[in-house]
Parts: C-alpha cells; structure tokens; sequence
C-alpha cells in the first residue's frame, strides 16, 4: 500500500503535525475494514487513485462514471492527493463510540486519550497493532465508531469540520473544499433509494461538468477504500448518486428539446415533466426516445382545422382583426397548435377575444 506518510509534502507545514497525528484514529465496526487506523483507510485510497488512473474500477461502475471518475483524476490528480490528506482530518474531534445496546457517546480527541490511559491494555494501541483496536473495542462493548456528533453544542460531521478548517486557514483551493465538504454525499442517495432527481439538483444542479466529476471521483474512491466485514468495497450508494446524475442529464435533454417544441399541451407538459422528477424509477426503464414519444402522445394538442380556427376567430374578425393576423394564427395553430409570441404580441385589445376563442378550441 502506499504510505500516505510519504505525501505530507504537498499539504502547508503547520498542518502536517495534526494530520499526521489524524492518521492514529481507530476504525472499528462495520464500515471500515481495511485496519484499525485511519491510516489504512488513506493508504487505500491512494491504491484506488492509481487503479482509476489506469483505468481499473469495480465492475459495476458504468462507463459514462468511469470516464468522468478518470477525467478527475487525471487533470486534477494535485488536488485529490491533498484531498485524501486532508479530508478525514477532523476524524479525531468528531468521534462517536457506540455501544451494545444502540448507546452513543461523542467522544473528544483528549477523552479518546484518557481512555486510553486507563486502560492496562491501552498503551497496545499503536499503528500497526490493528488487532489492540478490535480488542479494546470488544472489551468495552463498543460496536462502532462514527465520525459525526451530536452534543450540546450542535451537529458535527467530520467533513464540514474539515472544510471549515481550511476555510480558516485560507489558501486552498476552493474545489478541494467543496470535495471534502461532499465526500460522503453518496450515502444521501442510497438512504433514499432509487433515482433521487431533486436531491441531485439541490447539491449538483449549479456545479460545473468538471466539480461534478470531481466530487464524483472523491465519493468513488472514499467508498472504494471503506470495505465491510468480508473485506470488500460496497459501492451501492455511490451508484445511486450515479444514476441520480445520469437521469438529471436525461431530464435536461427532454426539458431542451420541448423547450421550442409545438403541438403540446404546456400545462400538460409541464405536469408529466414534475412527475418525472421525482420518480424514484426515472429514465431506468424508459430512453431518452422512449419518454420523449410518451410526452408527445399524453400532452398533444388537438388537431385543428382551417376552418375550425376561423370559425373562432369571427368574433374577433367582426371586431376589426385584420385579414393578416387571422391568416398568421391559422397558420400557426394548425401547424403548432399554438400561436408564436410574436403573433400574440401584435393582437393588442384583440387578446380579450381571441385567446379565450382558441383556449376552447383545445
């Protein structure tokens, strides 16, 4: 594995003491496997990092994932090495022991210390000694440690702790900020389940192509190198995020190509569009093509007649509508099955009548 000791290079000098010191947070419980100290965890993903610049990735991974994860790695590989450095760096002041029994106990850095100390075992817990951890753990009825609290003085998530910091301490990219602050985004997606459109744009809807992908990338790899009891990676959050991605694509290219588009009930299409949204199975059994055919079938205008649109339109010719116009709205509502805007902007006092008319003709 590589040693993320090797890399604190690349991080400001006054913060190599405390992330160094970060790497001795123990791991216990379901989520992280890889060893009994944050260390193993940071070292792993740096294997991953070097899998995903060869182009290796867990197999379920989708190509359009796959080549968006690469991208990030490549032409952003300076960041996500101080990334991996600096994202769990707040691990050791967010600590959450819990107990048999469902009990919890945030844990400060000082607290995890003392604890130690009175223990008679507890000066076996030292890097590389995975196996003191697991013992320490099991002796004190602790079934897992999380990294997010809650205490009198609000909620504290390792990775908001961390961004924060390094807000404070200025000079960092604001991309790296945004990476750690999401790296763990992914596990929104599989709480929910299924496509998640709106939670996607509420965290995803104004970023960039290339944040997406990185934030992507920081998500892939923290989840790659967090393995389960059996020593494997399991990713299904992380492709809930992907194909919450994917279909908000999606649903940006239906909303494009209607954007223009004539012979459409707006009200309809705009309900059918809401519903799509927030559908839990949107665009994983119907293409692009496929809902797209839908919308035209369930939202489409009536097809009128000439003759229909000029009956209509009496009223108002009697009132003066000039020959032109008529002409104009025939063409249009016969052929779109609604009239332009600037036809609609040349009816003046006319509006009173001639929009109600054609309103009932649909």
């Amino acid at each position: 594995m590589n040693d993320p000791m090797t890399k604190l290079d690349c991080i400001p000098e006054d913060l190599r003491m405390p992330v160094t010191v970060s790497f001795a947070t123990p791991q216990f419980g379901p989520h992280h496997n890889e060893g009994g100290f944050m260390l193993s965890h940071l070292s792993l993903m740096f294997d991953i990092l070097e899998d995903v610049r060869r182009g290796e990735f867990h197999p379920n991974v989708p190509d359009d994932a796959r080549a968006a994860i690469k991208a990030a790695v490549i032409n952003l590989s300076d960041l996500l090495v101080q990334h991996i450095l600096l994202h769990d760096m707040e691990k050791p002041n967010c600590m959450t022991f819990v107990y048999k029994g469902e009990r919890k106990s945030a844990i400060s850095a000082d607290e995890w210390i003392a604890m130690l100390q009175d223990d008679q075992d507890g000066e076996r817990i030292l890097i590389g000694n995975d196996e003191a951890v697991a013992d320490f753990c099991t002796n004190h009825h602790i079934v897992q440690i999380s990294y997010y609290q809650e205490t009198g003085n609000g909620k504290h998530a390792h990775g908001a702790v961390a961004a924060e910091t390094l807000r404070k301490h200025g000079g960092f990219d604001d991309l790296l900020i945004l990476g750690i602050e999401t790296h763990e985004i992914a596990f929104q997606f599989g709480e929910r389940g299924g496509v998640n459109i709106p939670l996607f744009e509420k965290f995803f809807g104004e970023l960039s192509a290339i944040q997406t992908c990185y934030v992507l990338a920081c998500n892939y790899i923290d989840q790659m190198a967090s393995l389960s009891a059996d020593g494997t990676a399991s990713i299904g959050d992380f492709l809930a995020l992907v194909q919450s991605s994917n279909s908000w694509r999606e649903l940006q290219s239906v909303k494009d190509y209607f954007a223009d588009a004539g012979g459409v009930d707006k009200h309809k299409l705009d309900r059918l569009l809401a519903e799509l949204r927030k559908s839990p199975d949107a665009f994983q059994n119907e293409t692009f093509a496929e809902v797209v055919k839908r919308f035209r079938a369930e939202a489409a205008l009536p097809e009128l007649t000439a003759e229909q649109v000029r009956e209509a339109l009496a009223p108002a010719l009697d009132e003066g509508l000039s020959e032109e116009l008529a002409s104009s709205i025939v063409a249009e509502m016969t052929s779109s099955g609604q009239i332009s805007k600037a036809t609609g902007k040349k009816l003046g006092k006319f509006n009173r009548t001639v929009r109600p008319a054609l309103a009932k003709l649909s």
